[in-house]
């Protein structure tokens, strides 16, 4: 199986609100690429790209949002990055008006545009191409486990059903998968997982799609959401920062939940346990095991586990090859969260044979066992 190089390419992926964005770069030129900003998550994107010395060049928004407050505009105020959209948006906002096809050069990658129409009529699809497709930012139109919900009525349901059938399907099983939102915790998937467990992917024809998507509620436009499309359709909108905060006059939209997350079985162990693993190192029944930190580069330099090694949480879908490759994977974080998260994505894409720590680097501190620095 391919895995994007670490070696060419960065992620971060930040969360709210059962909302994914981005930020891609490469590693050589610094170069980045923000994917689905939030306004409310901009002190994130800024601190970020400061501490890892990051230029973005592109703010790229997957469609005319109606859940959130796009901050594509304030990245091209505060680093004169050009804002990318579909070709045929009704936005005002982007200097770049993409179409199928055409590549977006970033240092040593690119992202290549695909049309992908059905959940908005603006919807796209962004691959990664380094040269060869490695992964894909799929926005609304492909969750994990689901479909994008289909806001145009039954009028979209054809044309969802041809951009997932056509271009997403079309690409490699091994391509990487991230999504613009997760009900659950998942961080990212494989197109080759979702042919197999997605029951949107699963359906034989488009008349059994449909009638998966004729079970789902329609979204009736209100006041939130045509607040946050004027906003979001602005070259410079004028509400206030603090007014596109959660907890303001227009509070998230509730998402589906995504119960493929429950669905994916993990084992747990404690410090205790795992300290005796760590010593031991013995291989698993499928090969050697993996001991694995998800934690940030910083995190893991100030203190961590003797003798694992750090994988960073967001970038974990770059080493897949590795991980599917060993046998049992044991994940360890600062208190578990992330490591459940991790865990929980690593069983979801097909590894039998997962563990997380409980409790984590915190609970091991507390136990007075050793600790590495570096």
């Amino acid at each position: 199986m391919s895995a994007l190089p670490e070696s060419v390419a960065g992620l971060q992926q930040f969360r709210r609100d059962s909302c994914y964005s981005y930020v891609l770069f490469d590693r050589a030129s610094r170069q980045a690429a923000v994917i689905d900003p939030r306004v409310d998550l901009m002190q994130d994107y800024r601190a970020f790209l400061a501490e890892n010395g990051l230029k973005p060049v592109y703010a790229l928004d997957t469609q005319l949002h109606c859940d959130h407050f796009s901050a594509s505009h304030l990245f091209r105020t505060e680093f004169g990055s050009e804002i990318g959209m579909a070709a045929l948006t009704p936005s005002a906002r982007p200097t770049l008006r993409l179409r199928a096809g055409e590549r977006l050069p970033l240092g040593a990658l690119s992202l290549e545009v695909l049309e992908t129409p059905g959940h908005t009529e603006d919807s796209i699809c962004l691959v990664v191409q380094a040269p060869a497709p490695l992964a894909v930012f799929t926005g609304d139109t492909l969750w994990i486990g689901l479909s994008g919900r289909v806001e145009m009525g039954e009028a979209g349901i054809p044309k969802l059903w041809q951009s997932l059938t056509g271009p997403l399907l079309g690409l490699p099983e091994e391509v990487l998968l991230f999504p613009a939102h997760c009900g659950g915790d998942l961080l990212f998937s494989t197109i080759g997982t979702e042919k197999k467990r997605n029951p949107h992917l699963r359906a034989g024809t488009l008349d059994e799609f449909s009638e998966l998507k004729k079970k789902e509620p329609v979204p009736v436009p209100d006041l939130e959401m045509r607040r946050r499309m004027e906003f979001n359709s602005s070259e410079a909108p004028t509400l206030s920062t603090g007014e596109c905060q959660d907890g303001g006059p227009f509070g998230p939209r509730v998402l589906a939940t995504n119960s493929v997350a429950e669905e994916s079985p993990v084992s747990t162990i404690n410090v205790q346990k795992f300290a005796q693993k760590l010593q031991s190192r013995g291989k698993g029944s499928s090969g050697p095991q993996l001991f694995v930190d998800v934690r940030e580069p910083g995190e893991f330099q100030a203190g961590h586990f003797p003798g694992m090694v750090n994988l960073p949480l967001s970038e974990l879908g770059f080493h897949l090859s590795r991980l599917l490759g060993s046998g049992r994977v044991y994940f360890a974080c600062l208190s578990g969260r992330r490591g459940l998260s991790a865990s929980r994505t690593l069983s979801y894409v097909g590894h039998p044979d997962v563990v997380n720590v409980t409790g984590g680097f915190k609970a091991w501190q507390n136990a007075g066992f050793p600790v590495e620095k570096n």
